[in-house]
């Protein structure tokens, strides 16, 4: 997706023809890829399709399923933003607040992690849990539940003081949905669903994979176009479980671009607004060691 700004400073937008040529490129260096891009310019939508399914896909169009990952993460932030508009949690809480009785909180020197923390990716948890030991290699979060979770809390120790320092973080994300969820007494996709999806009428749109979805669901490619099986969240959930299509995310994308009015409008003001500032350096420096740190299976949308 895209977006261009509108308005006197607006920049040039490229032309339909422009696009379209620019996508059929791209895909003629990716044999096997399928491509949808929606546009949204100075109020105007566009969809634009390439590629050709493989055999037994759905068809591509506006509706055809894709999953999108680490966008989940800006759902599971609107979904915080809207909590905390409504008094159901305060960024300030620890996250022991949120734990079942019994479950170890790391905390340094006696500063606990806070549900901001977890939101600004500087918790002082690590990218990954220690104990994420996938017994399936094609789908790894799928055994990966709350019980091993909270296990991994018990075990972690922070290094550092939350707050202290950037870290991109799945368990930290994955965490955060568990937490809500609790304190929500429901589960992530339930909570997903009746706080941000249905609100924007993201009908398209699930943390779990209905058979609906499965049935629209585009297959995915590793980043050495091999066929990648979807893969299925439990645990960490918040951190990337989300199928949607573009029709969806068109809806998801005007949302943002309106608010603070609209439907959800205030909460997604409030999840836009700047609370950390980093060092862009020390960001990307990270983002390239945890590139050659790990293989990561791309789904191409």
């Amino acid at each position: 997706m895209s977006l261009a700004p509108s308005g006197a400073d607006a920049v040039t937008s490229a032309s339909p023809k422009e696009v379209q040529r620019s996508l059929d490129a791209f895909v003629a260096t990716a044999p096997g890829a399928v491509v949808i891009v929606g546009l949204v310019n100075h109020g105007v939508t566009r969809i634009y399709t390439v590629g050709t399914p493989p055999a037994g896909a759905p068809p591509l169009n506006a509706s055809t399923e894709f999953q999108i990952g680490s966008i989940t993460k800006t759902f599971t932030a609107t979904l915080l933003a809207e909590m905390v508009k409504s008094g159901k949690v305060h960024l300030d809480d620890p996250i022991g607040k949120y734990l079942p009785a019994g479950v170890h909180t790391p905390a340094y020197n006696g500063q606990q992690i806070t549900l901001l923390n977890l939101s600004e990716q500087n918790s002082g948890l690590p990218e990954m849990p220690s104990n994420f030991a996938p017994s399936k290699s094609g789908d790894p979060y799928a055994d990966y539940g709350t019980a091993r979770l909270y296990d991994f809390l018990g075990s972690y120790a922070l290094i550092r003081a939350p707050g202290a320092k950037f870290e991109y973080s799945n368990v930290g994300v994955g965490l955060l949905g568990t937490l809500l969820a609790n304190a929500a007494h429901t589960d992530y996709t339930s909570l997903i669903r009746s706080g941000v999806l249905k609100p924007l009428g993201m009908n398209e749109t699930s943390a779990s994979l209905t058979p609906q979805i499965r049935a629209r669901l585009m297959p995915g490619f590793t980043q050495g176009l091999t066929p990648s099986p979807a893969w299925t969240f439990t645990g960490l959930a918040s951190a990337g479980a989300i199928n949607s299509s573009m029709h969806d995310m068109l809806l998801y994308l005007k949302a943002n671009m309106e608010a603070p009015s609209g439907r959800l409008g205030s909460a997604m003001a409030f999840a836009q607004k700047t609370t950390q500032r980093h060092d862009l350096g020390a960001v990307h420096e990270d983002w390239l060691e945890l590139v050659h740190q790990r293989e990561f299976a791309y789904h191409v949308a």
